[in-house]
């Protein structure tokens, strides 16, 4: 018999391994040739060797699939580089930091994927600390679910333990409970943000320059604002626009290709902004905006742009507002609750729920919903 025993109180208790944790059970005899015996008939024996072998396995399932001991920082590398292929880079930086920061605080970095239980996930994302919202722990949480589903799709763990993890909400605030009301622009902050990013234009022409260091920021902006109203794509998107999304031959119109989605959209856009992309520089072959899609690419930077909206945001004094909220603005100035009358829907000028959800390029329509307002 290998199992330890040990005399606590007067009573024997035996050393017992589960799950890689130690504990002291009692084995209820005040003699050791007694407890001896209870121990053998209990198979805390067999439970120890399991526990060992578990642990074995777990190494060895590592070294078999990599060449080499893999720990879940090496699963992390293995995971940003193979999803990179076919997800948006924007969402793999996401989720790679995401789950960075978890391993970090639950120290689980040299782990092997199959010895991280539900414990560890649900004491990070259930933290009340962390002072987070419901939603960002929702999206803090789906990341780390991604994460696992990849190591089970690689045949590194046999069970996702992330599956077994659930918001606590009685952990949360009502405030954190609440989701973030997201509201979109008027139509006189969008002409007033026009037309003063108009007169930023023209006193860096005159030398006069204000908000930008450039003139190309300005028009870069100054485009930013008029495409997006006008089609609700995103800041991403419009950064990353090329020249041949605005081919001669497709006049009134933008094609792109959806960084997120992976998917391809049409929209058509006035006159006036047809004249205005005509007037534009052309500072690359391929993209129109090099430098701001430079800053979109590089995951430490591309949050740069946002801060540069919002602080033309508080220039002009308006608040609580985002470059998305262009998008809600477009959604919402798309969509009127008319009767059934198909020919007031078309004099109206305006879209039904599934045409907002194409133009936005959502592939679910109560999305869309959360953008009408």
């Amino acid at each position: 018999m290998t199992t330890t025993l040990k005399k606590i109180d007067g009573v024997y208790h035996a050393k017992v391994n589960a799950r890689g944790q130690t504990k002291w059970v009692s084995t209820g005899c005040d003699n050791k040739p007694e407890a001896v015996e209870v121990l053998a008939e209990s198979g805390v024996e067999r439970l120890n060797i399991v526990s060992k072998a578990g642990r074995l396995t777990a190494k060895s399932i590592g070294q078999i699939l990599t060449g080499k001991n893999l720990t879940m920082t090496l699963a992390l590398e293995k995971y940003a580089k193979i999803m990179a292929v076919s997800k948006a880079p924007k969402t793999v930086a996401n989720n790679v930091l995401v789950v960075g920061n978890w391993m970090k605080e639950a120290k689980v970095e040299t782990l092997p994927p199959s010895s991280v239980t539900a414990h560890h996930i649900a004491r990070w994302i259930n933290n009340p600390a962390l002072g987070w919202k419901r939603s960002t722990r929702q999206v803090a949480l789906g990341s780390v679910r991604t994460f696992f589903e990849f190591c089970s799709s690689q045949g590194w763990i046999v069970a996702d333990p992330s599956r077994q993890v659930a918001l606590d909400y009685s952990a949360m605030t009502h405030e954190q409970k609440e989701s973030p009301q997201k509201n979109p622009f008027t139509e006189d902050e969008v002409r007033h943000i026009i037309k003063a990013l108009t007169a930023d234009l023209a006193k860096c022409e005159t030398g006069k320059q204000e908000l930008f260091q450039q003139p190309h920021h300005v028009l870069f902006w100054l485009f930013a604002v008029r495409l997006a109203a006008e089609t609700g794509l995103r800041l991403s998107d419009i950064a990353q626009l090329e020249w041949r999304s605005l081919a001669h031959d497709q006049v009134g119109k933008v094609v792109l290709w959806m960084e997120k989605t992976n998917q391809r959209i049409e929209h058509t856009i006035s006159p006036g902004l047809q004249h205005f992309i005509g007037d534009l520089p052309v500072i690359d072959a391929k993209h129109v905006f090099p430098e701001q899609r430079a800053i979109i690419k590089d995951p430490a930077k591309r949050a740069g742009l946002s801060v540069q909206f919002a602080r033309l945001c508080e220039r002009l004094n308006i608040k609580d507002k985002s470059f998305h909220s262009l998008r809600h603005f477009k959604a919402t100035n798309s969509y009127a609750k008319l009767d059934k009358d198909t020919l007031a829907r078309k004099l109206a000028a305006s879209l039904s729920l599934e045409e907002i959800a194409a133009l936005l390029g959502h592939q679910n329509k109560n999305t869309t919903k959360s953008y009408l307002h």
